[in-house]
């Protein structure tokens, strides 16, 4: 099991690439959002990305380099908020743990696996690839976001021979509950201070920008936290935090007064700016970076036969 975590490590950092990659461009093409006034938010100025640059932080805790990151597949917000908490950069250097979306079943319809060797029999299975994965790296732990265990039961099929398969993993750490509490809970948990934090709106609009932002949380290592409104509650608990920046994604309604707690807020003006934010704001690599790598989810399932 060693050397299949150490197999599978460098393809972690490489899927943690293709996934902030896809982000960054997923949502370059469409129409301009204009800036809300509520609030006092303003749009980003190149001042602002460079003080971004600056903002400070500290982690209240750290996720073990074994373990992972789960976020629920019933609400796509969780992904969001689970983001910088598995891949985020301190000091320079990438910290990662693998980040997985799925169900609490996590069972698909059948998946063959063709043999290399032609003369044995082709695999079916009915367990999805997140558990197929766990089974093989096996962490010593894990976070849940939107969701407090793994159960799944299926059935392996070899040359007809049917073998129920069984996989369960209880969460070390569970973040469960109402959307905007789950995220300032991951904020309060993970982080004792950040000077930066992205609030997203809960909406369609919101999740658009903010899937396009959120390698920016990742980069200047600061939580995510959907809203709908922000009332004293939230903008208290984020104050406590050293919020002195806010971007906002979607139409994020404030109050003038719970703004002044959380620093200046700004948004970019549409995605194609929050796509040169996410190049500007990426650390610098060493050296030429000669290619990007773009991903589509779909890629992950199995085309249907429509017709024959």
């Amino acid at each position: 099991m060693k050397n299949a975590r150490s197999f599978l490590r460098p393809m972690l950092a490489v899927m943690v690439i293709a996934m902030m990659s896809a982000a960054a461009f997923s949502g370059c093409i469409g129409k301009p959002v204009t800036p809300a006034p509520a609030g006092g938010i303003s749009a980003i100025t190149p001042e602002d990305i460079e003080a971004l640059k600056s903002a400070r932080y500290s982690r209240a805790s750290v996720i073990g380099e074994n373990d992972v990151v789960v976020a629920s597949a019933e609400n796509p917000f969780y992904a969001l908020i689970a983001t910088p908490l598995a891949a985020y950069y301190e000091g320079g250097a990438l910290k990662k743990v693998p980040l997985l979306v799925t169900n609490s079943g996590n069972t698909y319809p059948w998946i063959h696996t063709t043999p290399s060797i032609t003369t044995e029999p082709t695999v079916y299975t009915d367990i999805g690839p997140v558990i197929r994965f766990l089974q093989a790296y096996q962490p010593s732990g894990a976070v849940m976001i939107g969701m407090d265990k793994i159960s799944a039961t299926g059935t392996t099929t070899v040359a007809g021979q049917a073998t129920p398969v069984t996989y369960n993993l209880a969460a070390t750490t569970a973040f469960v509950g109402d959307l905007t509490e789950v995220a300032l809970k991951v904020a309060e948990t993970y982080w004792s201070s950040a000077e930066a934090v992205i609030l997203v709106e809960k909406d369609e609009k919101g999740y658009a920008e903010a899937v396009n932002a959120v390698a920016i949380a990742s980069y200047l290592n600061v939580p995510v936290v959907p809203v709908g409104d922000v009332d004293t509650a939230i903008a208290e608990r984020l104050s406590k935090l050293g919020v002195k920046y806010t971007i906002t994604c979607g139409e994020v309604q404030v109050s003038a007064e719970n703004a002044k707690k959380l620093g200046k807020m700004v948004r970019f003006p549409d995605v194609s700016g929050i796509a040169n934010g996410v190049l500007s704001l990426a650390p610098k690599a060493e050296g030429d970076v000669p290619y990007v790598v773009l991903a589509n989810p779909l890629d992950t399932y199995v085309p249907a036969v429509l017709d024959q």
